[in-house]
């Protein structure tokens, strides 16, 4: 059996409502506003998860317009970690790419995905060397 030692960003990013968050920020800079109506949540909610986001390093507030924050995902050249969501929409656009990248993984981890065809997200985090 493996360990898995998950990092502070991955575990902010596994949240179901922080990976939807994530999604909208990675498509465009968004207002807390904007992703209150995108997400259904209420703002107060969504501060905390932004705040989680905030503190893990995988977004950053750009600006204050009114009662309103405007929040992106960070971008860094050097980053200690990253997380890659992908989901129905990435398989439905790439259908063919999705599934060899679930073959590609099966092959690396030397074990067989279980039910591969009923995969609906895949959740993978990249560590560098320089963070260790």
């Amino acid at each position: 059996m493996k360990r898995n030692y998950i990092a502070e960003s991955a575990k902010a990013a596994l949240h179901p409502l922080r990976d939807n968050i994530l999604r909208l920020l990675k498509e465009a800079d968004r207002s807390t506003v904007e992703l209150e109506a995108l997400t259904g949540e209420n703002r107060y909610n969504l501060y905390h998860h932004l705040e989680v986001l905030l503190k893990s390093g995988l977004a950053q507030e750009l600006e204050t317009k009114g009662r309103a924050r405007v929040f992106g995902i960070i971008k860094p050249k050097k980053p200690e970690a990253a997380v890659l969501l992908l989901d129905q929409k990435d398989k439905a656009r790439k259908p063919k790419e999705w599934e060899a990248l679930l073959e590609t993984l099966e092959d690396v981890e030397g074990e067989r995905i279980p039910h591969k065809r009923s995969v609906r997200k895949i959740q993978v985090q990249i560590s560098y060397t320089w963070s260790e």
